[in-house]
This record gives C-alpha cells, sequence and structure tokens, in this order.
C-alpha cells in the first residue's frame, strides 16, 4: 500500500487535487501487484503507473472501450470494414456502417468476429471479450490469458476484468512479460539506465511517449 505522503503528492501534481477511493484503490492495487510479479524497480513501478494512468485517460480505474461509433466514425475508424472506399481520403460510410451505428453491442460483436480467439457474429464473443481494463484487453484469447495469471476464469466471467487486482494482474504481467508488442519493462528500465520514452514501445509504439515519460518522472518522485 502507498503511502499518504505519495497520495498527497500524485494528487496535487496530475489529479487536480482530488483522488476518489475507487483511484485509490486502482493504485494501490497496481503498487501490490508488482511486488507480488518482482516488478521492483521503482523506476518500473513508475512506468507502469503512468501507462495505467495514460490509458484511462486520467480516470485511474478500469475502464471500457466506448463503441458507440456514428456511421461515419466506424468509416473514418475501420474504413476496410466500414468505408464505402476504403482507401478514399474522404471516408464514405457503407450500409453495413449505417446499419450498426449507434448500437455498441452490434458493433463490438460485428467487428470482433472471428478475431483473438473469439467465434462467429452470432456468438457475442465480440461484446463479451470488449477492451477493458486498464490497457484495453481486447478477445478472448488475451481474457484467457490473463485470467490465467490471475488465477480467475475470465472467458466464464469476463466482467470480472474490470475488478482492479485482475486488471492490475493484466497490466503488470503483460508490461513485463512483453505481451502486447513484444516489448518489456526490462528492455528500457534496467540495471544500464532508464529510457521512459522509449518504454512506450511496450504498449504502442511512439503514441504520446513524451508525456507518459512526464507522468512517470512524476509518479516516480512521489515512491522515492
Amino acid at each position: 500500500m502507498a503511502t499518504a505522503a505519495f497520495f498527497n503528492q500524485i494528487k496535487a501534481d496530475l489529479f487536480g487535487g482530488k483522488l476518489a477511493q475507487p483511484q485509490v484503490d486502482t493504485i494501490n492495487a497496481l503498487i501490490a501487484e508488482c511486488k507480488k510479479r518482482n516488478v521492483t524497480d521503482p523506476r518500473q513501478i513508475a512506468y507502469v503507473l503512468a501507462t495505467a494512468f495514460h490509458e484511462t485517460g486520467g480516470r485511474m480505474q478500469p475502464v471500457f472501450e466506448n463503441l458507440n461509433y456514428s456511421a461515419q466514425g466506424l468509416a473514418n475508424t475501420w474504413p476496410s470494414r466500414y468505408a464505402v472506399v476504403p482507401k478514399a481520403k474522404v471516408k464514405v460510410p457503407n450500409a453495413l456502417a449505417k446499419k450498426l451505428a449507434h448500437n455498441p453491442k452490434a458493433i463490438a460483436n460485428n467487428c470482433y468476429a472471428n478475431r483473438m480467439g473469439n467465434g462467429d457474429e452470432a456468438s457475442g464473443d465480440g461484446w463479451k471479450y470488449r477492451g477493458r481494463d486498464l490497457c484495453q484487453t481486447t478477445g478472448k484469447d488475451n481474457y484467457r490469458r490473463c485470467g490465467v495469471h490471475a488465477g480467475v476464469d475470465l472467458v466464464k466471467y469476463p466482467d470480472r476484468i474490470m475488478e482492479p487486482a485482475i486488471a492490475a494482474c493484466n497490466i503488470v504481467c503483460g508490461m513485463r512479460d512483453g505481451w502486447f508488442t513484444g516489448a518489456k519493462l526490462n528492455d528500457f528500465i534496467n540495471a544500464k539506465g532508464v529510457d521512459y520514452e522509449g518504454s512506450r514501445k511496450i504498449i504502442n509504439g511512439t503514441d504520446k511517449a513524451a508525456k507518459i515519460a512526464e507522468e512517470a518522472i512524476t509518479f516516480y518522485n512521489a515512491l522515492t
């Protein structure tokens, strides 16, 4: 469990002076999971915290993917599936996009069908295993892998991935072991030094790498 001084500092520096109990619970779950999984270097713990902070849009608690797309949003996001001419500069929604628009469950079941271990559209797996937790885990195979490490059958009970301890297990194990892109915490934060910007490759290339690096430094300073 983190100290009061730690929470006071990050509350002021990152959370606008306010921290709700669910955020405190998630942060404590992340720190506890790091220790449980032998992620003990405070620089690595700080980067895990910064990643969770970023991936949840600063909410710092498990979140779910917003799939309430308009037809135009579907065409722009997944043009190969939902645009009349996928490579056109201006994407025009096709008939399927118009049919699915503003129906999150139908969108998930269509978009994620027959991928990542999911069954077909009628199986409902797309919705059941939609993007959730602290790093938007998506797909039956990924839920299964997380469940194995957390000791919970997430294929049978997928909603449990939103529990802070289980969500923390997923992001910590994933960043430690390279589940997301193949890159791992030890590749960038080790005895030779720390590369917080490069660490973004663990999750998502270089997207917002500098911003997350700054947040990691803030978490590190609070931890130490």
